[in-house]
């Protein structure tokens, strides 16, 4: 078993909505890394 697998596993365990999380962490990240801030385009 891997790792992450142990993750999931154990946030099911205890009752974590893991999409929930990754959803909140998203938003989080788009909100302190703004796209038109990334300079993909020079």
């Amino acid at each position: 078993m891997n790792l992450p697998m142990c993750a999931l596993l154990l946030a099911d365990k205890h009752g974590h909505d893991v999409k929930q999380i990754v959803e909140d962490k998203m938003k989080l990240n788009n909100e302190k890394y703004p796209l038109e801030k990334a300079n993909l385009i020079k």
